[in-house]
């Protein structure tokens, strides 16, 4: 398999053992080939290589359900806020694997993912202990300066039985193609639209907080608001004390 390299230098592949940059009309067919992120390349970097490359920023903007690609790159160029996402160390890119079970029926699937890790405020300053964070919603110049890394490792767990906990089945390894690594990105930044949406969607989430701190709104057990599924999931349980 070929291999390609995002850097804050661009976009190379590795073509008999050499480094170079990829022609813009070829660059659709490096999609599918083993993807590495070098050390220190920023979010910012990869909004730069696909700005390079007009037919790829077109494809993703398709693919990945991004019609807004063009705002969320200006967006990156603002000058970076105060915000909580001052919080963050870098971004990751990892596989998110998931082993289901529906009326006896196991089904068995596996996708990209992209949050963030950043320190734990329940922690002292001075502690390494991280956390992880979603992104989805924030403002791409809180987070054009974090660098990326991507994590190859994941774990399977047992099939969820309507309480915790979940015991661990095994781990592995799997690599990220192009594809992969520029779709996690972009998907997850456009699941509620553009720069726009996003902010409007982020108001009305801290007004709900708000809300129910405040009293105004009242928060009801899940088995209140979704009674089939908990009448489902204890029937689930109950079948599985019974065959243990």
């Amino acid at each position: 398999m070929a291999e390609v390299i995002l850097t804050p230098k661009g976009l190379f592949c590795k073509d008999e053992d050499k480094w170079e940059r990829p022609k813009k009309l070829a660059i659709l067919s490096y999609l599918p080939d083993r993807c590495r992120i070098k050390e220190g390349t920023t979010l910012r970097d990869i909004f730069k290589i696909v700005d390079r490359y007009k037919l790829l920023k077109i494809f993703i903007r398709q693919y990945s359900g991004c019609p807004q690609i063009e705002e969320f790159h200006k967006q990156a160029q603002e000058k970076i806020s105060v915000t909580e996402d001052d919080n963050l160390l870098y971004l990751e890119i990892y596989w998110d694997a998931d082993l289901s079970k529906y009326k006896k029926e196991l089904s068995f699937d596996i996708g990209v993912g992209f949050h963030g890790i950043g320190k734990d405020p329940d922690k002292p300053k001075d502690d390494n202990v991280t956390t992880k964070y979603s992104v989805s919603y924030s403002p791409m110049h809180t987070l054009a300066h974090l660098p990326i890394r991507l994590n190859t490792k994941f774990s399977l767990y047992e099939p969820w039985k309507g309480k915790p906990p979940q015991e661990k089945m095994f781990e592995a390894k799997k690599d990220f193609s192009l594809l992969d690594v520029l779709n996690g990105i972009y998907w997850d930044i456009s699941f509620m639209g553009g720069p726009e949406e996003n902010k409007e969607f982020l108001e009305e989430m801290r007004q709900r907080v708000e809300d129910i701190k405040s009293g105004k709104e009242k928060c009801i057990p899940i088995e209140e608001a979704f009674p089939e599924l908990a009448e489902e999931l204890k029937k689930e349980e109950e079948e599985e004390n019974g065959r243990s």
